[in-house]
């Protein structure tokens, strides 16, 4: 993987992907504003049924509500979930009243325990992944206008008024998976291109974590590359500690994750997986920017404590 040049390396930005409980809207409403304060970017919110604590559409919507630099986003959004037209009008409208303040997060789907509970049929990877092509297809036609006619193989539009745009442009696209295909889907078609995991077998476990790995990222980077294009490259690190015993922390979090047959010294080298001390993390950082061009961090809400002492050194750098 060659080098970024000075003029494609970005700087860092950082976000925070919230997964804990949400008692009550006064608890929500003093949590986004710490994530504001302390120099994030973004806060991001997933979608799943029973994983995520909160509807991710109007929680974004709270949130900028609330605050008055953060950025909204999902990370991601099941594109199976939501026609693509009523998920356009929803999201242009936040971005409207919040001048700008959202990202729009997408993916095909892949957690089976989400299919099941909604009653939905969990296609091929490749039949989701077309589907999402479609969608970004239709987004797009939304947010440029004028009104659409779209007859696909997936979805139909007949004179589809263009959503209540923004004077000023649409918000960012991120596309986010790890599969070849999505991959490339983000280095064609998106702003933001989200380098994940692989979970084609539908949910977190040793093969997930596996396909993390410094030598699977070269390739799926390449994917994105391909398209010759230059989107932001984000990544979501899924294990954040400031330790002086990153193997033996490592190694409990593969346990913990269904992965305990990984290697914890290769683990370590993922560019999901951040343990250290605080100078190292720094430098692991610095050196994933230089080797994949990763500028766009996120890491999860419960490692606030240590991510925050890595925005303080990082963000802006």
């Amino acid at each position: 993987m060659t080098a970024l040049s000075g003029e494609r390396r970005r700087p860092f930005r950082f976000g925070v992907l919230h997964m804990s409980p949400v008692p009550s809207a006064a608890w929500w409403t003093d949590h986004v504003r710490r994530v504001e304060e302390a120099g994030f970017a973004t806060l991001l919110l997933s979608d799943h049924f029973d994983r995520s604590p909160l509807g991710p559409v109007p929680a974004m919507a709270h949130a900028a509500a609330v605050t008055e630099r953060l950025t909204v986003g999902s990370l991601v959004l099941n594109n199976d979930l939501r026609h693509p037209a009523l998920l356009a009008k929803e999201l242009a409208t936040i971005d409207l009243l919040t001048d700008g303040r959202l990202e729009i997060g997408l993916g095909a789907g892949w957690m089976t325990a989400d299919y099941d509970q909604a009653g939905l049929t969990r296609d091929p990877a490749g039949d989701r992944v077309d589907r999402l092509a479609e969608a970004v297809s239709v987004l797009r036609a939304l947010f440029t206008g004028p009104p659409v006619d779209h007859a696909g193989e997936h979805y139909t539009l007949r004179g589809m008024r263009p959503v209540p745009l923004r004077a000023g442009g649409r918000p960012p696209l991120l596309i986010g998976g790890g599969g070849r295909r999505v991959l490339g889907l983000a280095g064609r078609q998106a702003d933001i291109a989200s380098v994940n995991w692989n979970v084609r077998a539908g949910a977190v476990g040793a093969d997930a974590v596996a396909s993390g790995t410094a030598a699977a990222t070269d390739d799926k980077v390449g994917w994105v590359r391909a398209a010759g294009r230059d989107p932001e490259l984000h990544v979501q690190c899924y294990l954040l500690r400031v330790t002086d015993d990153p193997l033996g922390v490592t190694s409990a979090w593969l346990r913990s994750v269904g992965a305990p047959d990984v290697d914890p010294a290769a683990a370590a080298e993922s560019p999901h997986v951040l343990v250290g001390p605080l100078g190292a993390i720094e430098e692991a950082l610095l050196a994933r920017r230089e080797r994949w061009g990763f500028s766009y961090v996120s890491f999860y809400d419960d490692a606030m404590g240590d991510a925050t002492a890595v925005v303080e050194r990082l963000a802006g750098r």
